[in-house]
């Protein structure tokens, strides 16, 4: 009697220990692997974009795992190796930022997406859903790019944008030739619609975890340092990349002060430029 009441007691004990230490493996692994390539990058802008790029290919391999399984499954082998290739494309996009070529592997990344996308659009037709996924690649694209990379961010919202519309006049709402059956498309649909959020949900996870981060260390900093809340708001906007002229119009200042404000900063933190000051707040 006494073993198997000290079992029941002990069981689910053991069990949220195996499950808590494995979600933080994951974690770890997701963790580690998002931040390929940042580890020489002192500029905080850079960083956040490597770790977003990182971030958004890894979430894509995740969920291509059920979507080949699902078509792999139902015996649709053609459509589950137009997968592949691009699926290579989200994998190459690590070994692209390990040798800092950063903007290679933000295009890799764009062009792994919206390609595959239309490709499936085309062979399952509109009803699939999967042209919703351009949605996600016009957000994404403010995500990859810095405001210093305007030109490539206005490419790379408009083209996600007509390639949306121009398949509606290329692909049928369902493709006959596909061999897929109705009943199976159901699913192919849900499991798009379902990608969709979870990129969102990752983005917003992403920079709802960056501004939280920002936060603590503002606070973190203004302890240690002595500095005033207005300094620590605008060391925050320091971090983001805004100028002098933006950051006094932003918190409703003269230009002039806030070079007062940013002399007192370098007084007080013991550093002589902006880079200084963001890898200071990201250590």
């Amino acid at each position: 009697m006494f073993l198997p009441s000290t079992f029941a007691i002990l069981f689910p004990r053991i069990r949220r220990c195996v499950i808590r230490s494995l979600i933080l493996g994951l974690q770890s692994i997701f963790n580690h692997i998002s931040c390929i390539g940042i580890s020489l990058i002192k500029d905080t802008h850079l960083a956040k974009q490597v770790i977003f790029t990182n971030r958004i290919a890894l979430t894509f391999i995740l969920v291509s795992i059920p979507f080949e399984s699902l078509l792999f499954g139902f015996g649709y082998s053609f459509l589950g190796l137009i997968a592949l290739p691009f699926i290579a494309m989200y994998g190459f996009c690590f070994a692209l930022n390990h040798y800092r070529q950063f903007l290679l592997a933000q295009i890799t990344l764009f062009l792994g997406v919206i390609i595959p996308t239309y490709l499936y659009t085309y062979f399952l037709g509109t009803d699939s859903g999967i042209q919703n996924v351009y949605f996600i690649c016009v957000a994404c694209a403010f995500g990859l790019f810095t405001k210093k990379q305007r030109l490539l961010k206005l490419i790379f919202s408009i083209i996600p944008i007509l390639l949306f519309y121009s398949i509606f006049f290329i692909a049928a709402p369902n493709n006959p030739s596909s061999g897929v059956l109705d009943k199976h498309l159901i699913y192919i649909h849900f499991l798009s619609v379902s990608i969709i959020f979870i990129i969102l949900f990752m983005s917003g996870k992403f920079y709802t975890d960056l501004a939280e981060k920002y936060k603590t260390q503002n606070n973190h900093l203004l302890k240690i340092y002595g500095l005033t809340n207005r300094e620590g708001e605008i060391i925050t906007h320091i971090v983001s990349g805004k100028s002098n002229k933006e950051i006094a119009s932003l918190i409703f200042i003269e230009e002039g002060t806030v070079k007062n404000h940013l002399h007192n900063i370098f007084s007080k933190t013991k550093v002589k430029s902006r880079l200084e000051l963001s890898s200071l707040v990201r250590a």
